[in-house]
């Protein structure tokens, strides 16, 4: 009895250890997480223009177009999955989706 007292006091202490490290470098991994999927200025894959402010990127493409050359490709190959990029945030675009001006608009619209 004695020595079980014992063993779950050291689990216990080691983690609460564990989770004092953890707070202690939680932070800089967030950090980290962050950066590495920063916006990085590249160029549409289409008109070679380049993506300053937005962009569309595309999984089954795996191409990064401006809002026009998405447009023009993408109303063909609705089915494909897309994410529109901006700054810090990102969105997945439905097939009927896309940018005009930085914002989401339905096709036909």
């Amino acid at each position: 009895p004695e020595e079980s007292k014992s063993a779950k006091s050291d689990w216990t202490r080691r983690t609460n250890e564990i989770y004092k490290d953890w707070a202690a470098v939680k932070q800089d991994f967030l950090e980290a997480f962050v950066s590495s999927k920063s916006f990085a200025t590249s160029w549409c894959a289409d008109c070679q223009a380049p993506l300053l402010q937005c962009y569309i990127s595309c999984d089954n493409c795996r191409m990064k177009r401006c809002e026009k050359c998405d447009q023009a490709f993408h109303k063909c190959h609705p089915f494909h999955l897309r994410t529109f990029y901006e700054k810090e945030i990102s969105r997945i675009l439905l097939p009927e989706q896309f940018i005009l001006s930085g914002q989401v608009v339905a096709c036909g619209k």
